[in-house]
């Protein structure tokens, strides 16, 4: 990659356009029926799919640093209006998408997820409605199962001003020890379960260790917002590595960090893809511990392809693919329901079942998903958020009382 010329950016399009491409892997993960007619190379890097949620956090981390941290830091907006910023980006997809799949309740009332939903209505309505999938793993696949990751978000969100007096005070050797102490914390749990830690304690204290114990410990590493906190995290750290020593202005301290980059971005890309096409079947055990296998390739990735000026990020900032990006939340959150619902019609019209595993099926569905998510977020999600920012804005904005002095 080239150094990119020294240009003040305020606006990242071609992490705008990699957001559709790693939906676009969650997607393909979601349609994991197809993986066997993709071959060993292309199924592989589907059946590992799962970690383009990774990729979203680190990217949130950063995005969002690049929109606020300066402001925070200088104390130029408020908790409550940044806050409701990010309710109004990603609130209103977010509720449709679970409401859109409401008919589950009457097509797939005998599933064990919408027998659990009917026995307790009110709290599962409360979880999905006030997002806290990620803290319960029982609402956590109770409709549209992606959301537990929005729920994860919103967490994010109250934590980010708290980090910002911490990065604040560090320089570069703390900010990357900090980074690194954060990478060796996210290891901790998920080292734990493949070393079959947890089974041993349980054992060890003549407690009973199941697979409703195992899959609960599973759920908890994968979704709760604790465990995937160190993943924004480093996308904040990134940010502000970026903004006090990376950018095209700071000529000298970036010539020195591109080499080393390249050449870590490098070994920990092969350290990545080895891992995947060593473990084409993964289990539970290695499941979560790729996750943290491809933060730093993810996070260099995505530090590199702010810093870099070549043809592929170039490539990225056509206005195509930044539209894809910029609907990319709608086809994250909505492939599943559209999934669904081309399944459920399927096996309702034909008596057919597996109909997914069929590539010709499931390809013009994929597409459809893309397609659908241009829309959903030119006639929703955007118009919505602004309605909802303009109402902000009357509702936060002082009234005025015209003064008027004796003649």
């Amino acid at each position: 990659m080239d150094a990119a010329p020294t240009q003040k950016r305020s606006f990242f399009p071609q992490l705008t356009s990699v957001r559709f491409l790693a939906a676009f892997v969650v997607v393909l993960y979601h349609f994991d029926e197809i993986t066997k007619s993709l071959g060993p190379v292309v199924g592989g890097l589907v059946k590992h799919g799962y970690i383009g949620v990774s990729f979203f956090f680190l990217l949130s981390g950063f995005i969002i640093s690049a929109n606020y941290y300066e402001r925070f830091l200088e104390k130029r907006v408020k908790m409550r209006d940044f806050l409701w910023a990010r309710f109004a980006r990603i609130y209103p997809l977010y509720l449709l998408s679970i409401i859109v799949l409401l008919p589950r309740l009457v097509f797939q009332a005998d599933t064990a997820n919408m027998k659990w939903v009917m026995a307790n209505p009110l709290y599962a309505a409360a979880s999905q409605i006030f997002a806290f999938q990620s803290f319960d793993l029982r609402t956590s696949d109770l409709f549209n199962g992606p959301t537990w990751s929005i729920s994860t978000e919103i967490f994010f969100y109250f934590a980010f001003p708290l980090l910002i007096p911490i990065l604040a005070k560090l320089r570069t050797r703390g900010l990357i020890i900090f980074a690194l102490s954060i990478y060796a914390v996210s290891l901790i749990a998920p080292y734990l379960y493949h070393a079959s830690f947890f089974p041993k304690f349980w054992k060890s204290q003549g407690w009973a260790y199941g697979s409703g114990i195992d899959n609960t410990i599973i759920g908890m590493i994968r979704a709760n917002s604790f465990f995937r906190l160190p993943e924004f995290i480093l996308g904040v750290v990134g940010f502000r590595l970026y903004q006090a020593y990376l950018r095209p202005e700071v000529k000298e301290s970036q010539e020195h960090a591109l080499d080393l980059m390249r050449v870590l971005w490098v070994v920990s890309g092969v350290v990545f893809f080895a891992y995947i096409y060593a473990t084409p079947e993964p289990s539970k055990a290695v499941l979560y511990i790729a996750q943290f296998v491809g933060t730093p390739f993810f996070l260099l990735s995505l530090m590199l392809l702010v810093i870099c000026d070549n043809k592929f990020t170039r490539w990225l900032a056509h206005p195509t693919w930044i539209l894809l990006g910029e609907a990319s939340y709608a086809l994250y959150l909505f492939h599943i329901p559209i999934k669904q619902f081309f399944r459920i019609g399927w096996e309702k019209a034909t008596g057919q079942t597996g109909v997914l595993a069929n590539l010709w099926f499931s390809i013009p569905v994929i597409l459809i998903c893309v397609a659908a998510s241009i829309p959903l977020y030119r006639k929703i999600e955007t118009p919505v958020r602004k309605k909802l920012m303009s109402w902000w804005k009357n509702r936060s904005a002082k009234p005025t009382t015209e003064v008027t002095t004796p003649a």
